[in-house]
């Protein structure tokens, strides 16, 4: 009998232990869904400030056309830059053949 309370006394403490570390965990979940929320209501209010006054958008965002012209730019640049030294090269060909011919 003695064999049967201490085993019982055994299970209902480690089922308190369980519940209560539980408990703890919803209420963490709880409290981190609250601050995600209050962060999200603050990040939307400051992307409505940001989008409702175009002066503030204009100096902090780049918008994605300004993007697309620097990447054309930047791919005109190297354009650039590779033809010249294709063509640096073949005139260097040229030359070369031009004095294997003379010789």
């Amino acid at each position: 009998m003695a064999i049967f309370q201490f085993f019982k006394f055994i299970i209902q403490s480690s089922c308190q232990f369980y519940s209560q570390e539980e408990a703890t965990w919803s209420n963490n979940l709880v409290k981190q869904a609250k601050k995600q929320k209050i962060k999200s209501n603050r990040v939307n209010k400051q992307n409505k400030q940001i989008f409702n006054n175009p002066k503030v958008f204009v100096k902090n965002h780049i918008t994605k056309k300004q993007i697309k012209q620097k990447m054309w730019t930047i791919h005109q640049m190297f354009n650039s830059k590779m033809t010249n030294l294709i063509m640096d090269s073949k005139l260097k060909l040229i030359k070369q053949i031009l004095a294997k011919i003379n010789l």
